[in-house]
């Protein structure tokens, strides 16, 4: 197991064991109210790994997940709210909306009531419905006797679906020493409900000074310390802070207090200095990925453009600062140094353009890497220890920025650095290292990397839970061919056609990957033909592989037309059920 398998163990055991009194002894009237325990038992799971491990780490690792899963979710076909009203098959809710966006409500309630009335609002839900089948509003309840809030505005956010925007822009008057903030809120239209109300919401924001301290917040007199939490409830707002002796770079959103969509014009030295200075840790990691998306954006626009693709000095140098930071936890600077993933360019998009983001995304993390390789070489040798495993937070930081560097330097691909991904993976005596080898190694045309995929399926084949590690991988890589291995791959006898994890562990990776859209269609009648197969003994898996096409709306329409093709094989089958049925009619129907 890896350190991840391992994380993610107790937070599975933790999220099982909550649910004795968030699901069990207070559970659900109906299947409506399915938030009601998935949502508020996630929160009470990832707060219970944040003290386990790394309080900033996490927040990173759930916001990344929210952006890259649920808010693709809520832009395509199948947007629902945490509680849906309607559903033709109940297994299509258990989604990331209902269970991951439901936790970051329950957060909000969290953050607008304070962390002492909330946890007088769990005793009172659990006094007031212990051994009772409740609802959503039973829960918001116990909240509003608690705190002697009226949370009825807040209620939006259940009823509701799509990801809210905010429109943020600021202004300095240098004499009479007051900031502006204008927020404004909007919500795209989702199928059920066209034109949405306000939502109510959390906007937690600092302002820092010349020399990066925050300062102290003031609004109509009323003293708010160095951060304040701003309750967005209407289509706009003004917030102006006083005594603000100098002209701040604001700091918005802390701790991704709302599961938002954040606009605000941003300058690159604002973005630099949010980096290096910001003592709100998740801001300080988003600052750096709004950085490198506007270059990403930048540079994706001039391979759209066939010009000559480059990086600015600016983003070098806020990278070179990160590498360079010696105080940085090394669980946190990981997590910095990887770049914006494709999903979070292409939900930036008009017209879905993967080909460009991947090649944007290689340049970019080319360009880092060869700026800095000799800092990332000096990195990895200072991590590449020798030492007893152990899964303490601060070894699962070593080891997962060891891996991080180790990625920038073999993308280079240089023999050196070919050379110290095989020796690592063939000495390495846990799970973690030799899988991020292998996985590093297959992306590279290389001997070495042929080898040690060999060595590892020689290794491990005759284990069922590590050879879904090796499939991934395999379905994973950006080398070409990759449809073709999977499509020889299902026929291997460590592959079983008709077992979930196997499913996807060798289909799941190539959907996300950079060969799907291919401009051939191959993919997409690939993804139709295992939908149809696999429809015929597990429906919620199939309906699940249905969601690759949910970017049909967005692609151009030479694709369009290829998967559109796809979803119509798909509903001329035969006994096509509910599960499929509800996905793929929502995503052609649009």
């Amino acid at each position: 197991a890896t350190d991840a398998n391992f994380q993610s163990i107790e937070g599975i055991i933790a999220h099982e064991y909550f649910h004795n009194w968030t699901g069990n002894r207070i559970t659900c009237r109906d299947w409506f109210q399915l938030t009601l325990k998935e949502g508020l038992t996630v929160f009470r799971d990832q707060e219970f790994s944040s003290d386990m491990t790394s309080r900033p780490v996490k927040r990173i690792e759930e916001v990344n997940y929210l952006r890259n899963a649920q808010f693709t979710e809520d832009s395509g076909p199948t947007a629902h709210p945490i509680k849906p009203a309607a559903y033709i098959e109940i297994n299509n809710f258990y989604t990331p909306t209902v269970y991951r966006k439901g936790a970051e409500v329950i957060r909000m309630i969290h953050t607008l009531i304070g962390k002492d009335n909330f946890r007088s609002g769990m005793d009172k839900y659990f006094e007031l419905y212990d051994g009772q089948a409740v609802t959503t509003e039973d829960f918001v309840n116990a909240m509003e006797i608690a705190s002697g809030r009226d949370l009825t505005h807040f209620k939006n956010w259940y009823s509701q679906a799509g990801t809210p925007r905010l429109d943020v822009s600021s202004s300095y008057d240098v004499k009479a020493q007051k900031f502006t903030l204008n927020v404004k809120q909007w919500c795209p239209a989702t199928d059920e409900c066209q034109h949405k109300k306000p939502f109510h919401l959390p906007m937690s924001v600092g302002l820092l000074n010349a020399a990066g301290n925050d300062i102290e917040l003031s609004i109509n007199g009323e003293a708010l310390g160095t951060n304040a939490v701003l309750e967005i409830t209407e289509a706009e707002h003004t917030f102006v802070f006083e005594n603000v002796s100098e002209k701040p770079v604001p700091s918005l959103l802390r701790n991704f207090s709302a599961p938002v969509i954040l606009n605000y014009d941003y300058e690159n030295v604002e973005l630099a200095f949010l980096l290096a200075n910001d003592s709100d840790d998740f801001n300080r990691y988003d600052a750096g990925q709004r950085l490198a998306t506007a270059e990403l954006e930048t540079i994706i626009a001039a391979y759209q453009a066939g010009e000559d693709m480059c990086v600015g000095d600016e983003v070098l140098s806020a990278f070179g600062a990160l590498i360079g930071d010696a105080e940085i936890d090394d669980a946190f600077k990981a997590e910095a140094l990887a770049l914006p993933s494709v999903t979070t360019l292409i939900e930036r998009m008009d017209e879905c353009d993967y080909e460009a983001a991947h090649e944007s995304r290689d340049f970019l993390r080319l360009a880092i890497a060869a700026a800095h390789q000799a800092a990332f070489q000096a990195i990895y040798e200072k991590t590449n220890i020798d030492c007893e495993y152990s899964v303490d937070p601060k070894e699962v930081g070593r080891r997962s920025l060891k891996n991080t560097v180790l990625s920038y330097l073999c993308a280079l691909e240089t023999d050196a650095a070919i050379a110290l991904a095989a020796q690592q993976f063939e000495t390495a005596s846990n799970m973690t290292d030799e899988v991020s080898a292998l996985s590093i190694l297959a992306q590279i045309e290389a001997d070495a990397a042929a080898k040690a995929n060999q060595a590892f399926y020689d290794k491990w084949k005759e284990d069922v839970l590590v050879m879904n590690k090796w499939f991934s991988v395999q379905s994973g890589s950006k080398r070409p061919g990759v449809l073709e291995r999977i499509k020889a791959l299902e026929d291997d006898k460590a592959y079983d056609r008709e077992n979930p994890n196997k499913i996807r562990s060798l289909i799941g990776p190539y959907l996300g990957g950079r060969h799907f859209h291919a401009i051939n269609g191959e993919g997409y009648a690939f993804l139709a033909d295992k939908i149809i197969e696999i429809d015929s003994f597990n429906p919620s898996m199939a309906s699940g592989l249905s969601k690759g096409f949910r970017k049909y709306a967005k692609m151009d329409s030479e694709r369009q037309a290829l998967m559109k093709f796809a979803m119509e094989r798909i509903l001329g089958k035969d006994n096509i059920s509910k599960d499929v049925y509800e996905i793929i009619s929502k995503t052609i129907n649009i």
